[in-house]
This record gives structure tokens, C-alpha cells and sequence, in this order.
């Protein structure tokens, strides 16, 4: 949410999103809690739960053809280690 609103140039949000932080609560992120929410992510998207709004996805066939060279370069990387 955060990058959106400094990318969008939307200044006073970020104030208001940093005053919030304030009277939060809220855990710090680390390689736990990262799987987890990957975990949690994948399992709600196994039940077919949206978790983008639609007009922010794209669908894999519009996906630019360097994005899947990129994929498999990294793939082919973390499996040779």
C-alpha cells in the first residue's frame, strides 16, 4: 500500500498511513512470518479467494516474454546451489 501511495505522489497518505503506524500494534517482518503469509496466500487462492483487486492483475498471456526468461534463469540458479 505504502509504495502505491508514495508512487501515486499521494503525500498526505503516507502522513496518515505513518500516523496509524503509530497507534498500532504490529509485528516485525521476518523469514517466518513471510512464509507464513506465503502459505496463507497460496491456500487462499487454492480456494479461489481474489487477493488483487482484478484491475491490478494481468493475466499470464500478456505476461512480457522476458519475464519467464528472467523466471527460469532464477530457477535454474537456485537449483544448481
Amino acid at each position: 500500500m505504502r509504495r502505491e501511495l508514495i508512487r501515486a505522489g499521494l503525500q498526505e497518505s503516507v502522513n496518515r498511513l505513518d500516523r496509524l503506524k503509530a497507534v498500532l500494534n504490529y509485528l516485525p517482518i521476518n523469514t517466518e512470518v513471510m512464509l507464513k503469509a506465503a502459505e496463507l496466500w497460496a491456500q487462499a487462492r487454492k480456494r479461489g479467494t481474489p487477493t488483487a483487486d482484478r484491475k491490478h492483475s494481468m493475466p499470464m498471456s500478456s505476461w512480457p516474454p522476458k519475464l519467464f526468461k528472467l523466471q527460469a534463469q532464477s530457477q535454474q540458479k537456485m537449483s544448481s546451489t
